[in-house]
């Protein structure tokens, strides 16, 4: 199809604005390996179609046709996704690139999609309890029940996850959001610089010479047993670099003192890819906590510090500044005279300059040449493309060669493997296609999802989503290169589901990679089988610290008190200090008493037995005299009672099964208690009462005629029947 042709078409485009409709055009190359999708606005289209027609020729240069969906007027994300359905099915397109003003959806009713989202939807009102997400348009599986559109920001439509819906994420195509957060006409001018940029970098086509890895204070309880294991899992996926000068910058926030040093790095010539591991905002990126010191001056200082800022704070949020001092002189000992100055106007502005000096802001960015062409921001909100400024949209559309940042639009969960699979990067695969895996509805391609390094060796996969035999993949999983391992498993798991269960536990005991033997267990914890939870008793004692890490949770999650043993010595001995606490967390979810007979057989050190017996009462005291007794007294606030009921979202006590279900089948319980109880349920995923549960709602299905609490167990059965939408995060 010749440029004479598409200038033609843009004038048919350009005149069905008028009737607000929108439409869809093929522009394909000569050899099409597969085809992308451009959704954009036409303001948009018109302002940058020049740019967008050298990116769109850029990607047919890479063997990709290109679709283009343009619309005027109002249209929705239904009618968006429609066409993406429609294109998918007759043409089998792998992506779609969001361009200018395309309708944002806000999810409501599917915090189980997420890895950490939490939010109250009644207290909070639709603008802060949705999550933002594109996989609205990328899981075409998915239900979703029309709320309503935002009276103040029109490009947010609200949507409810229908109970008739899959549970659990597995999108048909990746996706990649291009918006930036400027106003008026510099809005196009910025995407016309971005999309110039993204033409520019794809004609280097240049592979992965050199990675920056930065862990920031806070994250993975600050375990360094964890950190060292990250480097370990990365050196397997990207062996090459970890032999030559400069190949991988593997840093902690304990070696700075303040960011300035981290944004050298940022800029640093031939750095290719910088991964963020840390706490962050909608503007910055919380790297460091306030510097202990290693003087015992240094040390007071800091304790000072802390305090006045729990004073302002205070203040800010209009509680007792007295009760607060109190508090901490109490519970401390610090002396009152280390609060002096908390609101003096000099120690606030020198507190203020020292706090400023720990994290990186959006105006930070500003003049840095970030040099990585992709970003990962492994932290809360920095990816959310509703806000007015976002942290993510600085590296994407500032002054350096970054074309991709993956972010989160909400908070997210620490340390949940956020490295899977990246090894293929180096294999030529587009980014897309590996965030394809990522099924957490919150995380996000912000910029160019079909970017790709140039593959450094073997085959280039540059399209997984090509057919390929099942005796392709099971031969390529004797491949000597890990990244190609992880992606055979993954295809063949897809392929036989639970008839992979005897390779994947092969796998799991023979191979010698940490990121095989770890996506072995993943998929086989996916399945919830017996053979499944035979194999943790093996996965508890990994040599790597993740393995062991999440074999603690699912021995947990699942709650048989037989992993009691082999989970108190994990509490006690592990070198993790994460693993350890992990393991107690795992031993508190389980039936007191029993656990307490599994404590007494064991020959250990009386001083480390009668901590844990301590641990393990004050938890019990917890669960049986202050929820337990909240959740079944009707006298109670439901509030306060909701309060509770939420606790079991994320610590499954088998003990409260039966409460639950109490609430459950109670016909005259208050409505909110009743669905609140319901949705509790649901997190029972792996629990060896799943089973019970199950058979207990269907029997209150059946008996039952309220529409919302219908409603509530049917999405509650269709989860625990599904499973967790990560067994990373069940």
């Amino acid at each position: 199809m010749g440029k004479r042709l598409f200038l033609f078409f843009i004038v048919v485009i350009l005149n069905s604005f008028l009737s607000g409709e929108s439409t869809i055009l093929f522009r394909g190359g000569d050899k099409v390996e597969s085809s992308v999708v451009v959704v954009i606005d036409s303001c948009s289209f018109t302002a940058v179609r020049q740019s967008l027609e050298k990116y769109c020729r850029s990607l047919q240069e890479e063997g990709l046709g290109v679709y283009y969906i343009v619309f005027g007027g109002t249209i929705t994300p239904e009618e968006i996704k429609k066409s993406l359905v429609d294109l998918y099915v007759n043409d089998n397109i792998e992506g779609a690139i969001f361009i200018g003003n395309v309708p944002i959806p806000m999810i409501q009713g599917a915090q189980h999609l997420t890895s950490a989202f939490k939010m109250n939807e009644k207290k909070f009102g639709l603008r802060r309890s949705s999550v933002p997400s594109d996989c609205y348009y990328t899981d075409f599986d998915l239900e979703f029940e029309f709320i309503c559109r935002d009276s103040v920001q029109p490009e947010l439509f609200y949507y409810e996850l229908a109970s008739e819906s899959p549970q659990v994420v597995e999108k048909e195509i990746y996706s990649g959001r291009i918006k930036p957060f400027s106003g008026g006409g510099e809005f196009y001018r910025e995407i016309k610089r971005y999309l110039d940029k993204v033409v520019a970098v794809k004609h280097q086509k240049s592979g992965i010479d050199s990675i920056m890895v930065f862990t920031g204070h806070g994250y993975h309880s600050e375990s360094l047993v964890s950190w060292a294991n990250e480097y370990l899992m990365l050196r397997e996926q990207f062996p090459g670099l970890f032999g030559c000068p400069g190949g991988v910058c593997f840093l902690y926030h304990d070696m700075f003192s303040n960011k300035d040093e981290v944004l050298q790095y940022l800029s640093m010539e031939g750095l290719d890819i910088a991964i963020f591991h840390a706490h962050g905002g909608r503007d910055a990126q919380y790297l460091f906590g306030l510097p202990e010191g290693k003087s015992l001056e240094a040390k007071v200082d800091y304790i000072k510090r802390f305090l006045r800022g729990k004073l302002r704070d205070a203040r800010r949020r209009g509680k007792s500044i007295r009760d607060v001092k109190n508090y901490y002189m109490r519970v401390y000992g610090v002396p009152e005279v280390w609060f002096e100055g908390a609101f003096d106007d000099s120690l606030i502005r020198e507190d203020s300059i020292a706090s400023a000096m720990l994290d990186i802001y959006i105006d930070d960015l500003e003049p840095v040449e970030v040099e990585p062409r992709v970003v990962i921001l492994d932290q809360c909100f920095t990816g959310d493309f509703t806000s007015s400024r976002y942290i993510a949209g600085e590296y994407l559309f500032g002054k350096g060669n970054t074309v991709v940042v993956i972010a989160n639009s909400v908070n997210v969960k620490q340390d949940i493997w956020s490295d899977e699979c990246l090894g293929l990067l180096g294999y030529g695969v587009r980014i897309g296609l590996i965030h394809k895996m990522n099924n957490f509805i919150e995380n996000h391609i912000l910029g160019d999802p079909t970017f790709a390094f140039t593959g450094s060796k073997g085959e280039r996969f540059g399209s997984i989503s090509k057919k390929r035999s099942l005796r392709y993949w099971k031969r390529l999983l004797r491949s000597g290169e890990v990244p190609l391992r992880v992606l055979a498993l993954r295809e063949i798991f897809k392929k036989l589901g639970e008839g992979s269960t005897r390779l994947l536990i092969d796998v799991y005991m023979t191979d010698s990679s940490f990121n095989v033997r770890l996506e072995a267990l993943k998929l086989l914890a996916s399945l919830r089988s017996e053979e499944f939870e035979k194999v943790l008793w093996v996965s508890i004692k990994d040599q790597n610290e993740m393995v062991r890490k999440f074999s603690a949770i699912w021995m947990g999650k699942i709650g048989d008190v037989g992993y009691a043993k082999a989970l108190i010595k994990r509490a006690i001995y592990d070198n993790s200090s994460r693993v350890r606490r992990l393991a107690l967390e795992a031993l508190e979810a389980m039936p007191y008493e029993q656990v307490l007979n599994k404590l007494n057989e064991e020959r250990i050190g009386s001083e480390a037995k009668e901590k844990l017996k301590e641990v393990l009462s004050r938890n019990y005291k917890w669960l049986s005299e202050e929820l337990l007794p909240v959740l079944e007294d009707r006298e109670k606030p439901v509030e306060e009672r909701l309060n509770v009921i939420r606790t079991f979202r994320n610590y499954n006590f088998l003990e409260a099964v039966e409460p639950l279900l109490a609430v459950v089948t109670d016909e005259s319980e208050e409505l909110e208690v009743r669905l609140g109880a319901i949705e509790a349920l649901g997190w029972y995923q792996y629990s060896r009462k799943r089973q019970y549960i199950v058979e207990s709602l269907e029997t209150c299905l059946q008996k039952t005629q309220v529409g919302e609490v219908r409603s509530e167990l049917l999405k509650t059965i269709n989860r625990l029947k599904m499973g967790p939408n990560n067994p990373l995060t069940p």
